[in-house]
C-alpha cells in the first residue's frame, strides 16, 4: 500500500489550513518519501514496464460507511491508501532479455 494524497484529511488541511505537515503515523507519516493517487500509482507502474491487473484503495471504519452512503462518489477522497496488483508487461519483458 502507498499513501493516498487524495485523502480528504490531507486535502482539507491543504485547502483550509494551507498546511502540509508530516506526522508520526498515517497518510502524512514522516517516513513516506512519495505520495500517490490511484491514477498516479497506476501510471508509475505502467511507465515502469508493468501491466496493472487491478488497482484499488483502502477504506476502513466510518469512511467505509460514508463511501457506501454516497454510492462511491467520493471514494478517492475517503481512501487512506492505494494498492495495485501488476505484472511485468510482455513487451517490456521481451525487450530486456528476461
Amino acid at each position: 500500500c502507498v499513501p493516498n494524497l487524495r485523502d480528504m484529511t490531507v486535502i482539507g488541511r491543504l485547502l483550509f489550513r494551507g498546511d502540509f505537515r508530516y506526522e508520526e503515523a498515517g497518510t502524512m507519516d514522516r517516513t513516506h518519501l512519495r505520495f500517490f493517487t490511484r491514477k498516479s500509482l497506476v501510471r508509475l507502474l505502467e511507465e515502469s514496464g508493468y501491466d496493472v491487473l487491478w488497482a484499488n484503495g483502502r477504506t476502513t471504519g466510518k469512511r467505509r460507511y460514508l463511501n457506501a452512503l454516497t454510492v462511491g462518489m467520493f471514494r478517492g477522497l475517503l481512501e487512506r491508501q492505494c494498492y495495485a496488483v501488476a505484472r511485468i508487461a510482455a513487451a517490456y519483458e521481451g525487450s530486456h532479455g528476461s
